[in-house]
């Protein structure tokens, strides 16, 4: 009978058993195949790569053939953004985008042609814009100094951070061009060679935003001005030699017969014969020369003025000045430009020594200077008031002639 019992247990045991298990088989079946249809692979490795109103997505994705496409979506995107995927690719995959300035939040999915999608993945990322480049306007790379010679301009940076460059727009003093020059931040020191006299240049300071950035934003341009420069020189370094011509070589000689005397503050016209006269200045001849008045015992004040008109609006880029042979009464002579007689500009000026030697210099303007009116004054004499001038000669830049 105990038997029996116990028999009678196990079948009914069995047989509540059984389609549990069934149960149980049929559920699992049902996960395995919704796994099968319904999980796509995932992009992983994602990256973030901010730009200017842009931004860059990369992602990678292991080969799964029921991929076509991959969705970006961030908050207030009006649409997503569809990247096609070949159904054999793997790899890295990259999307790139206009977006407007700000940080976000993406989210990547995969996608099956049948709806399928994958769980999504997320990265922050940041893009700029109008207000990023404000403010590096107000941060833009400055010039600690601007030191002109002969050599040419050389331009010391105010370092910034972020900086990775400066471009320099320029007018160049050799063919009159504009010249943009590059060159990277971490050179503390710009030479520029061909630059012009109280010219204008322009410095733009280009920014990485981030290490990784996919552009680069350049700043608004900033002007600046070259100092004014020039230099003299004797008379064997203009003139040269036939083996090794001078400077003269790059220049041409307006003609003496172009030019008139417009005016002038003092002329000896009674005690020196043919001489004495502003108009010997420009008549060709070593051998004449002007002299400020000294006849009955005049003394005019200093500093002596003599205008010459150009005839029309020249630029000058050189100047030879000669005083009276075998006199030192002239010391100190400065030149200016002008277009209207009113407003003059700075040219240059030069000195001469105590002795009647040289007799001859040439300033050399590293730029031009432009006008109609050129007007000599002598500042200073080493026997005051009285000076002398033998020749004025004035040159332009072969490769920058303005008539």
């Amino acid at each position: 009978m105990k038997r029996i019992f116990e028999y009678l247990v196990t079948c009914l045991a069995i047989s509540l058993f059984l389609p549990a298990c069934g149960d149980m088989y049929e559920i699992h079946d049902k996960y395995l195949k919704m796994g099968e249809d319904t999980y796509l692979g995932k992009p992983v490795d994602l990256e973030a790569d901010a730009g200017f109103k842009r931004i860059r997505l990369r992602w990678r994705l292991n080969a799964d053939p029921r991929i076509n496409s991959c969705r970006i979506t961030w908050q207030g995107a009006e649409a997503p953004v569809v990247v096609p995927i070949e159904a054999t690719s793997d790899g890295m995959h990259e999307a790139t985008f206009d977006i407007p300035e700000g940080k976000y939040i993406f989210s990547i999915t995969s996608h099956s042609q049948s709806g399928k999608e994958s769980l999504p993945q997320t990265i922050s990322g940041e893009v700029y814009g109008d207000a990023y480049k404000e403010s590096i306007n107000l941060n833009r790379r400055g010039c600690r100094s601007i030191v002109p010679s002969r050599d040419g301009a050389t331009i010391t940076w105010v370092p910034v951070d972020d900086c990775v460059s400066v471009k320099v727009t320029y007018v160049s003093s050799i063919d009159g061009s504009v010249k943009t020059i590059e060159q990277s931040a971490s050179e503390p020191t710009l030479l520029i060679e061909d630059f012009i006299s109280k010219g204008e240049f322009s410095v733009v300071s280009v920014f990485r935003p981030e290490e990784n950035a996919i552009d680069l934003v350049e700043s608004e341009p900033e002007t600046f001005v070259f100092p004014i420069f020039y230099y003299v020189v004797s008379r064997e370094e203009w003139v040269g030699t036939e083996e090794n011509p001078g400077l003269m070589s790059e220049y041409s000689h307006i003609p003496q017969a172009s030019l008139a005397i417009d005016s002038f503050s003092t002329q000896e016209a009674v005690g020196e014969g043919s001489n004495g006269f502003a108009h010997c200045i420009i008549d060709g001849n070593f051998n004449t020369f002007w002299h400020s008045e000294w006849n009955n015992g005049a003394r005019p004040v200093m500093p002596h003025t003599i205008v010459i008109d150009l005839g029309e609006s020249k630029t000058i880029s050189a100047i030879l000045l000669a005083r009276r042979l075998n006199n030192k009464d002239t010391k100190a002579v400065a030149f200016d430009m002008s277009e209207d007689k009113v407003e003059w500009t700075e040219a240059g000026a030069m000195d001469f020594p105590d002795s009647p030697t040289p007799v001859m210099r040439i300033l050399v303007l590293p730029g031009k200077a432009t006008g109609r009116y050129f007007r000599l004054k002598v500042t200073g004499s080493n026997n005051a008031p009285h000076a002398s001038l033998s020749e004025v000669m004035l040159y332009q830049r072969l490769l920058y002639q303005r008539k």
